[in-house]
């Protein structure tokens, strides 16, 4: 029945949406190079972050405050390492353009970890839910093959219904799509080897948003990136605890 509403309501979320468009300013992403090394100490992570704008740093006054940097420091002070992250991210880009627009024309690397952090263009350009999950699954494939076994950490769909930027038909049905999406990527997360579905945090506050009130801001993404980071570090202590189980048994 969400879903009917929904799509009744679409001519009217199309007008708002339209004239939200036209009255967003458009930024570009943070300045910088996108790649960097967050941290002190002799051991080594290699994070790589792939995704949209977030990812491309929009909002964030430069590439260290944007999302791949705040993760890194982040995850930096939980291990006690030396972080070294990498951004690869397009403006407006969905699943599918990363993919074969993106990371097809990127050279191999290798990454200890990986943060995917895609959704909102898909639901503002309202993709099918199972080509949004076909598109993960096929970029999480390509993913490895350029990266080694990495573990995948999917971030959530930012909850779209509660950006205080839109209009109430327009967020209503914007929050809907993007609780879609995001079911589909925790259930593809759960299908999956060693891809995890890291929840985010946001209940609209508006100084986690930059200038647009869409994207975040500084504190935005490094509470975001924070999230990440925590989940990024259970995931490696559950795998030594795992491995020393293994040593012992043997």
């Amino acid at each position: 029945m969400l879903a009917v509403a929904g799509w009744l309501l679409f001519p009217l979320a199309a007008v708002q949406g339209l004239y939200v468009r036209l009255r967003t300013p458009r930024l570009p992403g943070a300045p910088g190079r996108p790649d960097g090394a967050s941290g002190r100490g002799g051991a080594k992570l290699r994070l790589l972050v792939v995704g949209e704008s977030t990812t491309a740093g929009v909002g964030a006054p430069d590439q260290e405050h944007a999302l791949a940097g705040a993760a890194a420091s982040a995850l930096a002070a939980l291990e006690t390492c030396q972080v070294h992250w990498q951004a690869l991210g397009e403006i407006g880009y969905k699943a599918h353009e990363v993919r074969s627009k993106l990371l097809a024309h990127q050279p191999s690397t290798v990454a200890d970890a990986v943060i995917i952090a895609l959704g909102v263009n898909d639901t503002i350009g309202f993709s099918r839910a199972h080509h949004w999950r076909r598109e993960l699954a096929a970029l999480i494939r390509d993913v490895r093959v350029r990266t080694g076994p990495a573990p995948v950490f999917v971030s959530a769909v930012p909850p779209l219904g509660r950006f205080p930027l839109f209009p109430r038909a327009l967020r209503w049905i914007l929050g809907i799509r993007a609780q879609l999406l995001d079911a589909h990527a925790r259930k593809l997360a759960q299908a999956m080897t060693d891809v995890i579905h890291v929840p985010v945090s946001f209940n609209g506050e508006r100084e986690l948003l930059c200038a647009d009130g869409f994207h975040p801001s500084a504190a935005g993404y490094r509470q975001w990136g924070e999230q990440l980071a925590a989940a990024i570090h259970a995931w490696r202590q559950k795998e030594d605890v795992s491995q020393s189980r293994g040593h012992t048994a043997l």
